[in-house]
């Protein structure tokens, strides 16, 4: 028959081995914790990767610099929604320039309507925006929005516009 001192030296034996146990488990646990948040941020990291590798592929594709024929279906897409933010985003402005107070008069800052000619309180011709001519806009030529013909890359989807040649032909 086994002595309490034996019992009680099993019972201690089990319970280190127990501990030793459940050691190895927390640092497996924490090891494979570890790889996880390795393998995580890389990934993140190559997601970051390729998001700039598309841009910088993107851009030389719009300006020509890669040939297209792979990824047309793309740019298409693109380029469309490149024209529909564009477009909301002059909404946008116009709708927040129609909240705008009316202008001020240069010269004794008394209100002006849009309309007026010269101040009603000085005199002083009004100065009005001038909207630019016709004459001087094109439409580009990968989205078809209206840009000035001075224009390098079109403010909607940002493709490089072709120089012009002399005599103002493309």
């Amino acid at each position: 028959m086994p002595t309490i001192q034996e019992k009680i030296e099993g019972t201690v034996s089990k319970f280190q081995s127990g501990l030793e146990d459940g050691k190895s488990k927390i640092q497996v646990a924490q090891e494979i914790s570890k790889h996880k948040k390795t393998s995580k941020e890389a990934s993140e990291e190559k997601a970051m990767l390729l998001f700039r590798l598309g841009e910088v592929a993107y851009r030389k594709l719009r300006d020509g610099e890669i040939p297209t024929t792979d990824f047309e279906v793309f740019i298409e897409k693109i380029i469309k929604k490149d024209k529909e933010i564009f477009d909301n985003q002059k909404a946008i402005e116009s709708l927040s320039n129609s909240q705008k107070p009316e202008s001020l008069c240069s010269n004794c800052g008394a209100k002006v309507l849009q309309h007026d000619k010269f101040c009603g309180s000085c005199g002083t011709k009004v100065e009005v925006e001038k909207e630019t001519d016709p004459l001087t806009l094109t439409e580009c030529h990968s989205c078809s929005t209206q840009i000035t013909i001075s224009s390098t890359y079109c403010p909607s989807c940002g493709t490089r516009q072709r120089p012009l040649r002399e005599g103002g032909l493309d």
